[in-house]
């Protein structure tokens, strides 16, 4: 897991910013997979609010599993952004996943940087309303946090790095 400070100049907010890494609930017994689970179920809890990021065609059984750790949490926010829409077909079928849910849906294409304002203007008034919409300087732990969720090679450090405009996480 990597965690980061964050100032969207964009947005005007300051916060700590969280890549769940390489998530795999079905490797526990292996030390550092047992890990990555523990600490990504820290950074649900601790979140102010969470991105949840699935590709846009398929939802596997890793999704669920993410799924119901963040759900088990009833206080986390979440979003659920639909990465890999590069083309307008692609983004019309995202639509199909959003109907599962009730939470606020994003489609994007990290890779051709589309949408993501979107992503950031939710952000900045979803924590607006919560009264956490503020720029610091210095962090403390009263910060506002924010964790990206997803399985392996879904996009969540892409979408970071699109995010913060530099390459911030692998």
């Amino acid at each position: 897991i990597s965690e980061f400070e964050y100032v969207d100049q964009d947005t005007e907010l300051t916060y700590l910013i969280c890549d769940s890494g390489w998530l795999d609930f079905s490797s526990e017994a292996w030390e550092i997979a047992a890990d990555i689970v523990e600490r990504t179920k820290t950074a649900i809890d601790e979140s102010d609010l969470i991105i949840w990021l699935i590709e846009y065609d398929r939802f596997t059984a890793l999704d669920e599993e993410i799924y119901k750790t963040i759900k088990m949490n009833k206080d986390s926010d979440f979003i659920l952004v639909a990465n890999k829409c590069d083309n307008e077909n692609k983004l019309m079928e995202s639509y199909s996943l959003a109907g599962k849910w009730e939470e606020e849906f994003f489609p994007v294409s990290v890779s051709h940087n589309r949408w993501i304002t979107e992503i950031k203007d939710y952000v900045k008034k979803h924590l607006k309303k919560k009264g956490l919409d503020y720029k610091r300087e210095e962090f403390d732990e009263d910060h506002i946090k924010m964790a990206i969720i997803g399985r392996p090679n879904v996009g969540k450090s892409s979408i970071i790095n699109t995010i913060v405009g530099k390459n911030r996480v692998m």
